[in-house]
């Protein structure tokens, strides 16, 4: 399955801000930094001699250029390659201040303009532009990158559709960089077998517009989630991060409040309950480690098969065996043998605080 860098509230998967998410070995490294622009796609490529390719800008001129401050030299002044996705501002927003400060070899989109002023910024400080169809490629320092999507002639309808799908090959590994593209795209890339990589940008921020079975024919070893803390669209959605988890999503939400099964008037192998501690910070259990528990918000479920998964906005989070431990005396939160079933019970709890708009800081696991 996908694997997670890093997360919020019970979240499986979550943006990676400013952290490199693949190093390779070899004659140098290929480095891919998604960076820290809030709402939108910046996707910085470093080739193993050094060379750069910005995929995307995000939404703004100044935070991109202060993302790049962080992670270039500060005497660097040469970009090898711009690829814009597709128009939208919060992916064209910060490229035309990149095209003005830096000396930027190719710029690439996919061929379609849009009636906004920033999008006519970025056509007049790009200049002469190349147009990239399914079937094209280019190089950088050994490094490929393929055009999977959007095909060749003219492109009508909703623009995430036609946002460019970049294949980064370099050695053995690929990274699949997929703009916003939504279930049309997906749907191609899957009939043309070319929906494999070893990382995955997931589309559109986590948006729930994905073809069924996407993420599970990438195979993607880690997946990575841009997205703006706090947003308006609710990206990244439960319904993502279940699909991501191969948890699937319930067509009802079955959890109820706890004291039903406490007075047997609710049946535990029919449904999971959920339970909610928002934490008490005057009293005394005993000693400091089970005073501070104490303060903190926990979330429960307690499932059909009598497992019980604790997550705690601290780091105590606990599972337990209650079939066999019904006083819940072993821990087996970090037992690698339960890894799955911790995932795939947080996620439960990550969509029944979807649900209600319960927004305790949980962690990510």
């Amino acid at each position: 399955r996908a694997a997670a860098l890093a997360g919020g509230a019970g979240a499986l998967v979550a943006a990676v801000v400013a952290v490199s998410v693949w190093p390779i070995g070899g004659p140098g490294e290929l480095q891919v930094t998604v960076l820290d622009v809030g709402q939108g796609d910046a996707i910085l490529v470093t080739t193993p001699g050094g060379e750069r390719v910005v995929v995307d800008g995000g939404p703004s001129g100044i935070v991109l250029a202060r993302e790049l401050g962080d992670v270039l030299p500060h005497w660097q002044r040469e970009i090898a390659a711009v690829v814009l996705t597709h128009p939208d501002a919060d992916h064209v927003g910060g490229l035309p201040a990149v095209l003005a400060r830096f000396d930027v070899g190719q710029v690439y989109d996919n061929g379609e303009p849009r009636d906004t002023a920033i999008f006519a910024t970025y056509a007049g400080e790009a200049g002469t532009r190349e147009t990239l169809r399914r079937g094209d490629a280019f190089e950088v320092d050994g490094v490929r990158f393929e055009t999977l999507w959007p095909p060749p002639g003219t492109l009508d309808g909703p623009r995430n559709t036609w946002s460019v799908v970049l294949r980064v090959s370099y050695g053995n590994a690929t990274i699949l960089l997929t703009g916003d593209i939504d279930g049309e795209g997906q749907r191609a890339l899957l009939a043309a077998g070319e929906a494999g990589a070893h990382v995955l940008k997931v589309p559109h921020h986590g948006a729930s517009t994905n073809a069924e079975g996407f993420f599970d024919s990438t195979g993607a070893w880690v997946t990575v989630i841009s997205a703006g803390e706090g947003n308006r669209f609710g990206h990244p959605t439960a319904e993502t991060l279940l699909d991501l988890a191969g948890v699937p999503r319930p067509e009802t939400l079955p959890g109820r409040s706890l004291a039903g099964a406490l007075t047997g008037e609710l049946d535990l192998r029919q449904h999971a309950a959920f339970m909610e501690w928002n934490g008490v910070g005057d009293r005394d259990l005993g000693n400091p480690v089970t005073n501070l528990m104490a303060t903190l918000p926990w979330r429960s479920i307690v499932t059909g098969d009598r497992w019980k998964l604790n997550l705690c906005a601290g780091d105590q989070s606990e599972l337990f065996d209650l079939n066999n431990d019904p006083y819940e005396e072993t821990n087996r939160f970090d037992d690698p043998a339960q890894r799955d079933r911790v995932r795939e019970l947080a996620a439960r709890i990550r969509l029944w605080q979807v649900e209600t708009g319960d927004d305790a800081p949980l962690p990510a696991v």
